[in-house]
């Protein structure tokens, strides 16, 4: 299971691009992933992704990744 929080503060996060820092520890069975919005040094996003689906999260992340950068 991976569990996902999105706290949007003010609607600042929507409609526009951002810089953005990701956090990660690795806390019992599983590892926690906090976003930081750096403009506004605010935490935009938080979850945790159990050690049974690191690996599959892993691959989407990436693949996200790849894709985002394909597109510019």
């Amino acid at each position: 299971m991976i569990e996902i929080l999105i706290d949007c503060y003010d609607a600042k996060v929507h409609g526009r691009e951002t810089t953005v820092q990701v956090h990660a520890r690795r806390v019992k069975n599983g590892m926690r992933f906090e976003i930081w919005d750096l403009d506004y040094k605010e935490l935009v996003a938080s979850f945790r992704v159990n050690v049974f689906d690191l690996g599959k999260f892993l691959k989407i992340a990436k693949a996200f990744l790849e894709m985002e950068v394909g597109e510019r």
